[in-house]
């Protein structure tokens, strides 16, 4: 809208065809750039999939399966039984146990169990360590290879600068 409002609103009136044109133009261009976009980014990959059960609030939803692919993925050493267990009591907890409230502005995924993995037996003990050993890798996975790409370049210019 601002860029429709700027071509209608100068000085110099741009003819209703030239406008037509650029806006034809640029919707193209829009879509075409989101078709190469759609066919490059990983929507079907099996990890991003998994992920769901980073999400509280889809909680009664998930199934075991998402789990027991990540801990495959990424050879997590975990007693599957144990972490079962703890998966289908986070399950049938009360909403408000695990700090998930409705019409509540949302925390982020990794403070939300960050939050969830201080929670205790009546005895002082971890409740989940399983869990919680699944979502600190999971949560660890890195979004994108920029600190990587970072570490190279720096190193890169140390090593130009320096020699």
């Amino acid at each position: 809208m601002p860029a429709r409002t700027l071509l209608t609103n100068t000085d110099e009136a741009i003819e209703e065809v030239v406008q037509a044109n650029f806006f034809s133009d640029f919707r193209k261009f829009y879509c075409a750039v989101v078709q190469k976009n759609m066919k490059i980014l990983p929507f079907d990959d099996r990890v991003i999939n998994n992920l769901v059960v980073m999400d509280p609030t889809k909680r009664d939803e998930l199934t075991w399966a998402p789990i027991v692919r990540l801990i495959e993925r990424f050879v997590l050493v975990a007693d599957q039984e144990v972490l079962k267990e703890e998966f289908e009591f986070f399950q049938l907890m009360e909403v408000t146990e695990i700090g998930v409230e409705e019409g509540a502005v949302q925390k982020s995924v990794d403070r939300y169990w960050g939050e969830f993995m201080k929670i205790n037996t009546a005895i002082g003990q971890m409740r989940f360590p399983e869990l919680a050993q699944v979502m600190v890798a999971v949560l660890s996975l890195p979004h994108s290879n920029a600190d990587c790409r970072k570490a190279f370049s720096f190193a890169r210019k140390l090593h130009t600068e320096c020699l």
